[in-house]
């Protein structure tokens, strides 16, 4: 044997330790390679609301919420049953009519109450708030307070926000009882109309529990034929015929036949059928014009 065929140094035995390693390292890295690429899938699927829109879209949304909640007393920045933006308003689905009702009211009550605990913050939240029924709300609730001891700012304010023709006719009554000319003056200063008519019909009550005789007046030549005429002079006969029943007997002899001449002779003596024509003298007789 020639001294080629023989190795240059002796033959290293192989290391069962580092042989099992290496086998390892080759059946774990398929599964790290797995394991990444399902992490990268993961945050590309999932990734926060706010990566998936350009800076300028993410700030004009935290603006228009910051509008939002700037307009809106705390307690109601977080509805759970309704939101209401302006005039438009977000519903839940499927949400049963009767318990979305009850949430609702629930909800005013609390923003009335809320407003009658804080009527200068809730004097300075109308000023700002969107049109809709939660400022209606509220601007019922100032002016209530309001016309207790301005009731003419009152007023104003309730037209500046058109708060409803009820809610008027209540502060115009209020207003009456505290400065009856000053409340007639605005009331019949107002074009001929439903509203006007309303109005007075509220002044001719309120004058008719100290003078009857010309809240008659008003209600005959100032408020035009129809319903509200005929509410009126109930209204006027019932405290006429507290003050002075014989007055008030004579004045629904007055009215013309028909069914308000029958409700007028009930109101001041349900079982009379009428009273005699003698009666009749010195009793007031306003002008027939408007059907009287």
């Amino acid at each position: 044997m020639s001294l080629s065929e023989f190795p240059s140094r002796a033959a290293t035995p192989e290391n069962p330790r580092k042989t099992g390693k290496t086998r390892l390292t080759k059946l774990l890295l398929p599964v790290w390679l797995l394991g990444f690429c399902l992490a990268l899938a993961w945050l590309w699927l999932f990734q926060p609301v706010w990566t998936q829109y350009p800076e300028s879209q993410v700030e004009e949304r935290r603006t228009a919420a910051n509008s939002v909640s700037q307009s809106t007393p705390i307690l109601f920045q977080m509805r759970g049953h309704r939101v209401t933006v302006g005039e438009s308003s977000v519903e839940p689905a499927n949400e049963p009519a009767a318990s979305e009702n009850a949430e609702i009211q629930d909800e005013f009550d609390q923003l009335r109450h809320w407003a009658r605990q804080n009527p200068a913050e809730a004097q300075a939240w109308v000023a700002t708030a969107p049109p809709g029924p939660h400022r209606d709300a509220v601007v019922e609730i100032v002016c209530a307070q309001l016309a207790q001891s301005h009731p003419q700012e009152a007023v104003t304010l309730a037209e500046r926000f058109n708060a409803g023709s009820y809610l008027l006719e209540n502060l115009v009554q209020q207003w009456a009882e505290q400065d009856w000319t000053a409340a007639y003056t605005y009331a019949a200063g107002k074009p001929p109309a439903e509203e006007r008519d309303r109005l007075l019909m509220r002044l001719a009550f309120v004058r008719s529990k100290e003078n009857p005789a010309d809240a008659a007046i008003i209600v005959v030549e100032q408020i035009s034929p129809g319903e509200i005429q005929n509410e009126a002079a109930i209204s006027v006969l019932h405290q006429w015929f507290l003050k002075a029943p014989e007055a008030a007997r004579a004045w629904a002899q007055l009215f013309p036949p028909g069914d308000l001449r029958d409700r007028a002779l009930k109101e001041v003596d349900p079982l009379a059928p009428g009273l005699p024509e003698s009666k009749l003298d010195g009793a007031l007789s306003p002008s027939n014009s408007h059907g009287f």
